[in-house]
């Protein structure tokens, strides 16, 4: 059956691992691509970026490893693993392009985020919401009207503080943890799992695209190719996979 005469199912844990050992497969594809044409760093700020979005892709990798093995007991660790693969993306593509030559040596000399001016002339550290939308930019993603911001930043911004809460404790990871009947485990919703790993395939991709912006940018529509090739078949195929479930 299809169309509208297909009859969903609720979606189990096996299905989270059937995404997962999919997204896994996608995320090292992506990966190998983006070896393939990794050069040497010509300069400091080329060799920081590509650190951080390589960190923010083995971040993905160990998503999809987690949830394939454990999905049920792991999935707040999950949850903390995509926070991060979000703030090494960000600030990947932050000192790989918006950062000035100045706030890429502090951040080096500081380890800490460099400070901007605000609309009162107060200096206050750069945000991870406001490199998300640097990011989007960068990338040739933001909507054409001013003010605004496009998919990839606005889930990175919806997603952010809830994840905080994870990594650091907050009412999120307490919420994730209060196990039935009070008890105490992991109860993070399927659905949340199987969107946790979509974005960390979609976030991979944006980071290999990142990567070769920065590293190569005369290169980039060749070899960013069979990369988009990649997700976008991951994304059909995940599509035929989740029409079949309630979702």
């Amino acid at each position: 059956m299809s169309g509208p005469d297909l009859i969903s199912r609720q979606p189990v844990w096996a299905d989270v691992q059937l995404e997962a050992r999919e997204a896994l497969t996608a995320i090292e594809a992506l990966l190998t691509a983006g070896t393939e044409h990794a050069a040497r760093a010509p300069n400091e700020r080329v060799y920081v970026a590509s650190q951080l979005l390589r960190a923010s892709s083995d971040h993905a990798r160990a998503i999809a490893l987690v949830l394939s093995t454990e999905p049920m007991d792991f999935g707040a660790v999950a949850l903390s693993l995509h926070r991060s693969q979000l703030e090494q993306f960000c600030r990947g593509m932050f000192f790989g392009r918006a950062a000035t030559d100045a706030e890429v040596d502090y951040y080096l000399q500081h380890d800490d985020l460099p400070s901007r001016p605000d609309a009162d002339g107060k200096k206050r550290r750069v945000t991870l919401k406001e490199m998300a939308a640097w990011a989007e930019a960068n990338l040739g993603l933001s909507p054409q009207n001013p003010g605004t911001v496009g998919a990839l930043a606005q889930a990175i911004q919806t997603a952010w503080d809830p994840l905080c809460g994870m990594v650091h404790g907050g009412h999120a990871l307490l919420a994730s943890y209060r196990g039935q009947d009070e008890g105490i485990g992991a109860t993070v919703p399927i659905p949340t799992l199987l969107q946790v790993l979509a974005n960390a395939v979609s976030i991979t991709a944006h980071a290999l695209g990142g990567y070769l912006l920065i590293a190569v940018p005369d290169e980039l529509d060749r070899l960013f190719r069979p990369a988009s090739e990649l997700a976008n078949a991951y994304a059909a195929a995940r599509k035929q996979r989740w029409a079949a479930l309630a979702l």
